[in-house]
């Protein structure tokens, strides 16, 4: 990948409608090989509708002016065909996904931001609009104590008000939801743009940020709802 650079200018502390109008990159190019008689991950059908009508729903009804980034891969045709006259969301076809990891997808979906704060939201999530409630002046993931998110997913290690590691094995859960702004967004573009991390997991690089100083502030909204989709079996207990 060519060397990309973003200037992020703070948010102002009056600038209430640019924080409430991220960009939302969601990065569904990726195969989960558990649901592929689905085909993509966006394409799960739930209550009569596929997961990224309710992901797009869902944002819209709490950032109604968002600038969503939807990463396509597999079936990245079908989607775009399906989706584009439904909804105002702009389209990024990873080609590679079969061979690079979220964080390629995420890279292409930052050279196509223009805005100064930005939300990850993982493809197979599906959620309420309590669980992306999650916007502060400050760079803030959605953690989870209460069993919504599997056992074996990346937990986090919690200091005073701040995330301190992303592991496996801990037993609060990142909810794979992030909202990234400042000197965190700044850093997240950083390792993001450099080739030898395009293989990399999210929490990887969220360790890097942390170890050069980057501050990543934790939530869990009242009522909140999340659920990944990695199995069939998954869908009986939304």
């Amino acid at each position: 990948m060519p060397d990309a650079h973003r200037h992020i200018v703070p948010l102002k502390k009056d600038d209430v409608s640019a924080l409430f109008s991220p960009t939302i990159i969601i990065p569904a190019a990726e195969i989960n090989y558990q649901t592929k008689t689905w085909g993509a991950k966006s394409l799960i059908p739930i209550r009569g509708k596929y997961l990224i009508e309710h992901q797009i729903e869902t944002i819209l009804s709490v950032y109604p002016k968002a600038d969503i980034i939807l990463i396509v891969g597999q079936s990245a045709e079908r989607i775009i065909n399906y989706l584009y006259k439904k909804y105002r969301i702009r389209f990024i076809h990873n080609r590679d996904y079969e061979s690079k990891n979220v964080i390629y997808s995420l890279s292409l979906g930052l050279q196509a931001s223009i805005r100064q704060n930005v939300m990850i939201i993982y493809g197979d999530l599906f959620f309420n609009r309590e669980a992306i409630c999650i916007i502060k002046k400050k760079s803030t993931i959605l953690i989870d104590n209460q069993n919504q998110i599997k056992e074996d997913e990346v937990g986090i290690v919690k200091g005073y008000n701040l995330v301190t590691n992303f592991s496996y094995g801990w037993d609060i859960k990142w909810g794979q939801i992030i909202y990234l702004t400042g000197n965190e967004l700044s850093l997240f573009i950083h390792y993001c743009f450099q080739k030898e991390n395009e293989n990399l997991f999210c929490y990887e690089v969220f360790n890097k940020i942390i170890s050069d100083g980057g501050k990543i502030e934790y939530i869990q909204p009242q009522n909140y709802r999340i659920r990944k989709i990695v199995h069939p079996s998954d869908l009986e207990k939304i």
